[in-house]
C-alpha cells in the first residue's frame, strides 16, 4: 500500500492500525482512545503527508478512531468523505454503518479506512490521484 502512495509522489506515508479492543474495560478504552489520538498526532508532527488509520470506524463501543481523528484536526474534508461513502456504497452494504473521517491537520491528510484490506486497495486507487491534486494546490499556497 505504501508503494501505491509513492507512485503518486507521496514519500512520507504511514498507516495506524487499531487492534481489536472488544471485551475491554472502559478505562482501557479511554487509554486506547488517548493512545490513538497521540499516534495520529505524532505522525502529523513528523510531517507525514498522508496518515491512514485502519479499523475502529464502526458503531461498537471500541470504535473511536473518528473521534480521535477529530480531536487533533484543523479541518474536515466533507466532500472527500462524501466521495468515500459514494464510492464504498457500491462495494459493501456494511459500509453505510461506518463513520470514516477525512481531515487535515497542518499539511497532512488523515483518512480513516475500514479494516477490510480487500477494500483498502480499491479506496487508495480511487483517492490517491485526488490527494495528489490536493497537495499540488496546497503547496502552491
Amino acid at each position: 500500500m505504501r508503494s501505491k502512495a509513492k507512485n503518486h509522489g507521496f514519500e512520507i506515508v504511514d498507516f495506524v492500525y487499531l487492534q481489536n479492543l472488544s471485551e475491554q474495560a472502559s478505562e482501557t478504552l479511554t487509554a486506547n482512545f488517548e493512545n490513538m489520538k497521540e499516534k495520529i498526532f505524532e505522525m502529523v508532527e513528523k510531517k507525514y503527508s498522508l496518515v491512514f488509520t485502519v479499523g475502529g470506524i464502526g458503531l461498537d463501543k471500541d470504535d473511536f478512531v473518528p473521534e480521535a481523528t477529530l480531536a487533533i484536526t484543523d479541518r474536515r474534508l466533507y466532500g472527500m468523505e462524501k466521495a468515500l461513502f459514494n464510492f464504498m456504497e457500491d462495494i459493501s452494504e456494511k459500509f453505510i454503518f461506518q463513520r470514516p473521517v477525512i481531515a487535515v491537520r497542518r499539511k497532512s491528510i488523515i483518512m480513516n479506512l475500514p479494516e477490510e484490506f480487500e477494500h483498502i486497495e480499491r479506496i487508495l486507487d480511487f483517492f490517491l490521484p485526488k490527494f495528489e491534486r490536493f497537495f499540488d494546490d496546497l503547496m502552491k499556497k
